[in-house]
């Protein structure tokens, strides 16, 4: 029997939850992401910006190759005549690396090898650009709104086009490690979403 206590409880619950996501549920109602299967429907870009993930034993983790794969298949497709590859330094010489082994040139590759955090790569952009040019981020869907965010208040705004559907590599896995994978990206970009929201992580 549901007594005034119980109900109290649950809907402060309740509230707590949606307090929890509501900074990131704002930002996804309002990125401007694509989804899409392929890059053939993807408007031409000045560049595609690459941005970091972690390495492991001097290769892109999967994560990390989702993102740099997309841009490859927007590079051969004519759909932008750039990539940036964003991250530190050690781990941008290994995106490089990785993109050169897969036939790009070295000459299309951009490096900002001083982004340790996702608003560093947007501060760079702005710094290498400040005339500004059209832009394509590359990130996984889970990233993409509050990265959009911060880049905006950073002064640089773009098309974002979640690579895990371009380019998927949790395929491979089991369908309950996938959720739970996805599950824990959800929470750790909430934490974060506020963090932006209160100008604790800018």
């Amino acid at each position: 029997m549901l007594t005034r206590k119980k109900v109290f409880y649950a809907t402060t619950f309740i509230l707590l939850v949606v307090l929890f996501f509501a900074p990131q549920l704002i930002f996804i109602a309002t990125a401007p992401i694509s989804i899409q299967p392929n890059v053939n429907h993807i408007r031409y870009s000045d560049a595609a910006i690459v941005f970091g993930a972690a390495v492991e034993d001097g290769q892109p983790t999967p994560i990390l190759r989702e993102r740099l794969d997309t841009a490859i298949q927007l590079f051969e497709a004519q759909q932008t005549s750039k990539i940036v590859v964003s991250n530190t330094d050690e781990a941008a010489q290994i995106m490089k690396k990785y993109l050169i082994e897969k036939g790009i040139p070295e000459d299309i590759i951009e490096m900002d090898n001083s982004a340790l955090t996702t608003p560093d790569t947007c501060i760079n952009e702005k710094s290498f650009h400040p005339e500004g040019r059209a832009v394509v981020f590359l990130s996984q869907g889970y990233h993409l709104p509050r990265l959009i965010e911060q880049c905006r208040r950073e002064g640089v705004t773009g098309r974002a086009l979640a690579v895990n559907k371009i380019t998927p590599v949790e395929d491979s896995i089991s369908f309950f490690y996938r959720c739970c994978i996805r599950g824990s990206r959800f929470l750790r970009e909430s934490s974060l979403s506020w963090l932006v929201t209160v100008n604790l992580y800018d």
